[in-house]
């Protein structure tokens, strides 16, 4: 059996009206960038490497390939 709509009780005055605080957020999620490694983010990996090791962080890379 399927159930009728009677659109005449429907008060579409508030439609406009939203029932989110907030803006639906513009997710990052499944996009894909290239980053080229370049000379200077070299640098930056090497200078947090040593403040990582100087901190007594430990930084495991698992990308590394042996």
């Amino acid at each position: 059996m399927t159930e009728v709509v009677n659109d005449d009780d429907v008060d579409h005055e508030l439609a406009h009206i939203s029932s989110h605080r907030n803006p639906p957020s513009t997710s990052q999620k499944g996009r894909v960038q290239t980053i080229e490694w370049d000379p200077e983010l070299e640098e930056m990996s090497r200078e947090k490497a040593a403040a990582d090791a100087s901190r007594g962080d430990l930084l495991v890379d698992d990308t590394a390939h042996p």
